[in-house]
Order: C-alpha cells, then sequence, then structure tokens
C-alpha cells in the first residue's frame, strides 16, 4: 500500500485512507490527526441531507462502542434537528435509533478553526468535521467534550459520505 504522505494535498490523503478502511484495516490516530488538522472547515448548513457512515477504525474503546452501535448514517434536517444514529433495521432500511439521543449542529472554533460540529441531547459527545469535498466530510467525535490531543484513544475518526439522493443543500430541490 501506498503512504497517505506520497499525496501531497490533505484531501488527496483522506480519499485513500477511505479507501483504506474497505480492508478492514487498522489505523493510528496520529496518522488520521495529520490529515483532519490540514483539511478545510466545513459550514454546518453544508451538512443538511442524509449520510452514510464510515469508522477508520483505531481500535479505540469508543471505535468498539461505534462497531456494536452498528452505525450505518446520519440525517441532518435541520440545524436544530438532526437524528445523529442511523441503523438498519431487519428489513435493511435505514431506521433513525435513540442510542445517543437526537443532536443539533452548528458552527464552533475547534483547534482555532470555526468548523461544523455536532452536540448530542443525551451524550458528552461531540462530533467536529472537516471538508474533504461536497459529498465527503472528515469527522472526529470526541466522547467526553473535552479535545485532549495528548489522549487520541478517546476519540473515534469517521467519514461521511452525502447519500445520491440527498441532493447538497445549495443545489435546486425543484
Amino acid at each position: 500500500m501506498k503512504s497517505l504522505s506520497l499525496f501531497k494535498k490533505p484531501e488527496d490523503q483522506c480519499i485513500q485512507l477511505i479507501k483504506r478502511t474497505q480492508t478492514q484495516e487498522q489505523f493510528k490516530a496520529v496518522e488520521i490527526e495529520k490529515i483532519y488538522n490540514k483539511l478545510k472547515p466545513v459550514e454546518a448548513i453544508s451538512l443538511l441531507g442524509e449520510w452514510k457512515y464510515g469508522l477508520i477504525d483505531t481500535n479505540s474503546i469508543y471505535s468498539q462502542l461505534v462497531k456494536k452501535v452498528k452505525l450505518v448514517g446520519k440525517k441532518f434536517s435541520s440545524l436544530d434537528k438532526v437524528e445523529p444514529v442511523i441503523v438498519l433495521n431487519e428489513q435493511g432500511e435505514r431506521i433513525s435509533s435513540n442510542f445517543w439521543g437526537y443532536a443539533k449542529i452548528k458552527n464552533i472554533s475547534h483547534r482555532g478553526i470555526t468548523t461544523a460540529a455536532l452536540e448530542y441531547d443525551r451524550a458528552p459527545l461531540f462530533e467536529y468535521y472537516r471538508y474533504v469535498d461536497e459529498n465527503t466530510i472528515l469527522g472526529i467525535a470526541d466522547f467526553n467534550g473535552q479535545d485532549d490531543m495528548d489522549n487520541t484513544d478517546k476519540y473515534v475518526y469517521f467519514y461521511m459520505s452525502r447519500l445520491s439522493n440527498a441532493a447538497p443543500y445549495f443545489e435546486s430541490r425543484l
């Protein structure tokens, strides 16, 4: 496999990282952090719609928890109404789970950059997002809401891909 550092742009590094997740490879948090910290911020409103969720496994305790939940996506209906845990029912249909409650999305400062963040209503959990392209986002879930670069084991790293049936917010839906 090619080293991610062979790709110059962080967006290209992220796309290669996402491709490698299909092999069930486990990653080092430091490798993901380097990419995340170079990506551009994303506006909260641009996340409206439905997204597919993909775990970037670091084998942390929290990565294992997300695997047990069997999270497959998120649905951003509005800034104040987000269904953050979409799972598949027995028929294979996407449904909302209230495992961690609901959430809201807003722009906040994270690591010195204002970017979209998801705040859960029933869990001390925040997710921070960075822009890869209009249909791909890289995210970090922080399970206690306190950014701690010295303890990356408390993070879950993931990506989201916009579902094809959910047009980006800025496109006409007529």
